[in-house]
Formats: structure tokens, C-alpha cells, sequence
């Protein structure tokens, strides 16, 4: 038996006891009679009518992240928080993350587009999702960690990127539960420092010590830091500092983009992308 004819058995038993729903994530339409009646729908997810529907409610927009704009630092996100709030509370708190699903069915080829606009065939693409308390990872998950995976089937699916070269994972973990929800911008920026604590001799620290013994010119790292909402940002730009100070700080031998000085030298080129659901 083929591994697809494997993979498509275990669908359809996911589906049958409700893991991955059979209907439409959004108007409950059966897929099944719809692919059967040769309705044309490629989604694995949600019908055809609701395809045309949603991808006006949820599309990609780009800013440039004004607090790292010496870095190029761009914010991509779906929607605002306002628009998308019914179904981001659906994620979140009434476990229904299969609507993650449905959702990068409809935006992901442009969030690709947005991160991959360049040649990346010798790029490391590290994912970052933010770590979250083990009673919330127990009681509902990690809705960042959740958009990551998502993210990275679809980019199986969609077979334009090397899955080799991409990696999930997170640098830090809470030390102390504070929320922050409600705290101004000032206030938010000094407790985000209290709540996350760098984790030495996470993943991403290994992978880089390994990667720059490899002898190249340069080593480029494409940072894709994931959240549910960007508010102000303070918690991806803590996640940013934890970098520069702990993994990417002055190397010996090995100069940043905007440092160079001979033609010889060799080259750290890091970008940095947030990415959200949504923007609050």
C-alpha cells in the first residue's frame, strides 16, 4: 500500500470519529457529496461557496514593524481583531482549532508569498511560537504553536518549500503568569520582561552554533515569531531582544548585513517576520 493511500485511510478515519470535520468548518455543507457531485472543490476544509465568502473576511496585510525598522522587521496578519474575533474565540477557547484549517486553506498562498518573496533554497526558516503556561497548554493548547503546524502543512501541501529547512520551535517559557491584556503600552513593556524567561540550550541556540561551523560565505535566517494577536507587539519584540542577546550576538569571523566591510568577510543575514491572526 502507498504512503498516500496510507495517509488518505487515517482521513477518513479522523474524520469519521470528528478530529477533522467532514463538513464545511463554516456552513457544515457535506465535502464528501460536494467531491462526489465534482463540484470542482480543492479544499480539504470548507465548500466552495464558503472559499468565495471568507477570503474577503480573512486576507494578508502587510506593516513594517516601525520599533525594528533598522532590521526590515515586517508584520504580517489575516485580519483585524474586531472582524475575526468570533472565530479566533472559537480557537481559542471552545476547541475548535480545526478552524485554523479552514483559515490558512484561504490566506496561505499569499502568506507565502509575503515570507518567500525571495530565492530561499539555502535559508533556515525557524518558526517561533510563543510559549504559554502548562495549565493553558492542557486546558486549550497553544493556539501560536497551533498556526506553526498549520502553517507547515499547508507548506507541505503546496510542495514550493524545502520542509528540510524548516524547523518549529520556541526559546522561552513563562516565569510568571502576569496578565497583560488589560495593561497600557508602558506597563505591557515592562511585564513582558517579567513574564517570559530565556531558555538556554533551547533548539534554535544549538541549531545556530552548528550551523555556523559549516564553512559558507553566508548564513542566512529567515525568523518567523507567530502569535495569535499583535496588540503592540511587545511580547515579539521581547522574543526578538532574547535573540539578538542570547543566539545572534557578535560572532568572531562572521558580520551582519549593514556591518561589511571586505568583500571576503562572511555574512549574517537575518530577517525577521511577525506573524498573527490578527491586529488589535
Amino acid at each position: 500500500m502507498k504512503k498516500y493511500e496510507i495517509k488518505q485511510i487515517l482521513k477518513r478515519c479522523a474524520k469519521s470519529i470528528g478530529i477533522i470535520p467532514s463538513n464545511c468548518i463554516f456552513c457544515l455543507k457535506d465535502l464528501e457529496l460536494e467531491r462526489l457531485r465534482k463540484d470542482n472543490n480543492m479544499y480539504e476544509y470548507i465548500c466552495k461557496n464558503c472559499f468565495e465568502k471568507y477570503k474577503e473576511k480573512f486576507d494578508v496585510y502587510v506593516d513594517i514593524v516601525k520599533a525594528l525598522e533598522e532590521k526590515n522587521a515586517k508584520h504580517i496578519y489575516l485580519g483585524k481583531y474586531d472582524d475575526i474575533k468570533e472565530e479566533i474565540m472559537n480557537i481559542k477557547y471552545f476547541d475548535k482549532q480545526y478552524i485554523l484549517k479552514g483559515i490558512m486553506e484561504i490566506t496561505y498562498t499569499k502568506i507565502e508569498k509575503e515570507i518567500f518573496e525571495e530565492n530561499i533554497e539555502n535559508s533556515h526558516i525557524i518558526m517561533i511560537y510563543i510559549p504559554t503556561t502548562f495549565k493553558k497548554s492542557i486546558t486549550r493548547g497553544n493556539i501560536s504553536k497551533y498556526i506553526c503546524m498549520q502553517c507547515l502543512e499547508e507548506m507541505q501541501k503546496k510542495g514550493n518549500i524545502i520542509i528540510d529547512n524548516v524547523f518549529v520551535c520556541t526559546i522561552a517559557k513563562i516565569r510568571k503568569d502576569i496578565e497583560i491584556k488589560k495593561l497600557n503600552k508602558e506597563e505591557r513593556k515592562r511585564k513582558i520582561k517579567e513574564k517570559y524567561l530565556y531558555v538556554k540550550d533551547n533548539f534554535l541556540e544549538k541549531y545556530f552554533k552548528k550551523c555556523i561551523k559549516d564553512n559558507r560565505n553566508i548564513y542566512d535566517f529567515k525568523i518567523i515569531i507567530v502569535d495569535d494577536v499583535y496588540t503592540t507587539g511587545s511580547t515579539m519584540r521581547n522574543m526578538v531582544e532574547m535573540l539578538e542577546k542570547n543566539i545572534f550576538k557578535e560572532i568572531e569571523g562572521i558580520k551582519r548585513i549593514g556591518e561589511i566591510k571586505e568583500e571576503k568577510e562572511k555574512i549574517l543575514n537575518i530577517e525577521y517576520i511577525f506573524l498573527s491572526l490578527a491586529k488589535d
